[in-house]
């Protein structure tokens, strides 16, 4: 029986280069038996993020004289020879930007929280609307604060509307003027060759995390016109700032949406014996763990060729 049970090959597919470690036990420890870089293949000619692990592991083959691969695919489980491997972990930032409108009551208070909270995944804000500017803009188009705001979101077509203001007991007529104003931009119109115009709905994904007493009001705006998750409030109180719901749900949102896009993914879910996830919420763990095990804060940078994230991390004991 192959009492060789550890052997793991790690990938981390990049925008531009795929990283692959192989993993196993030695003297009763898991070590890093070799590393290897390859160039990504997400896109033309190969577009298929599988290829390059194939590539790196036959590298890794030549390099180690452990055979990887059988018959151009990976050769899992172990063998009692130690060929293969017993599983295959993915991590990647190569599936590309969730791209997101904020709407927000109060932009320096609501909508700064909602931009933070953005910015634990792979994301790009395209536009923010806050019902507080319209008293600052001076428009001399003679269109309203409401028209410009449903003609700008019309034509960005955000994969998520994050919306959020008022605290616990707060704001609710606003959060329902913004409900409508998200709304009206799930109207579409074509014209068809007869020259006959045809309106559609387009249904976005609106996250709400704002004053749960408006969820009832803000629900029946958006009927029919959004597919609404709603979380806990991003901002109850002036001085509290709760961002894991909401960063929560937009990575569940980027796995959904973008995640699932990325070129081979299929045969990575077939192959991989965990879920791929975002290079980002590994990094983020490792973060966490580093912290925890030597009870220290802990400031990461993973810098990438598309972006680069910051993670901060305290052991939970930890006082400033």
């Amino acid at each position: 029986m192959n009492k060789h049970t550890t052997a793991t090959l790690i990938a981390n597919i990049g925008t531009v280069v795929t990283r692959v470690l192989l993993v196993d036990e030695a003297d009763g420890d898991a070590r890093v038996v070799s590393t290897v870089e390859v160039f990504s293949t997400v896109e033309p000619p190969e577009e298929n993020a599988c290829a390059a692990i194939l590539h790196a592991a036959a590298e890794i083959s030549a390099r180690t004289g452990r055979n990887l691969l059988n018959q151009d695919q990976l050769l899992m489980p172990q063998t009692a020879e130690r060929d293969g491997v017993d599983q295959l972990v993915v991590v990647t930032s190569a599936a590309g930007l969730l791209n997101i409108v904020i709407a927000a009551v109060a932009e320096n208070i609501s909508g700064r929280s909602l931009e933070r909270a953005t910015r634990s995944n792979y994301t790009t804000v395209l536009q923010k609307i806050a019902l507080d500017t319209n008293k600052r803009i001076d428009d001399k188009q003679g269109t309203t604060w409401i028209e410009r705001q449903v003609q700008t979101l019309t034509g960005l077509q955000p994969d998520v509307v994050l919306m959020a203001g008022g605290l616990v007991d707060g704001a609710k007529e606003s959060l329902v003027r913004l409900a409508h104003i998200v709304g009206l931009t799930s109207l579409g119109a074509r014209v068809d060759d007869d020259g006959i115009q045809h309106h559609s709905v387009r249904a976005r994904h609106v996250v709400f995390a704002g004053n749960h007493s408006a969820s009832e009001a803000v629900m029946e705006a958006l009927s029919g016109r959004a597919r609404l998750r709603i979380v806990d409030n991003i901002r109850p109180a002036l001085d509290i700032e709760n961002l894991n719901p909401t960063r929560q749900e937009i990575a569940h949102l980027y796995d959904e949406l973008i995640l699932s896009t990325l070129p081979g993914m299929r045969e990575l879910r077939r192959l991989s014996n965990q879920p791929v996830r975002t290079t980002a919420a590994a990094s983020g763990i490792m973060t966490r763990f580093l912290a925890e095990l030597n009870k220290r804060q802990v400031l990461a940078f993973d810098v990438g060729a598309a972006s680069t994230m910051v993670h901060y991390a305290a052991p939970q004991q930890f006082t400033p």
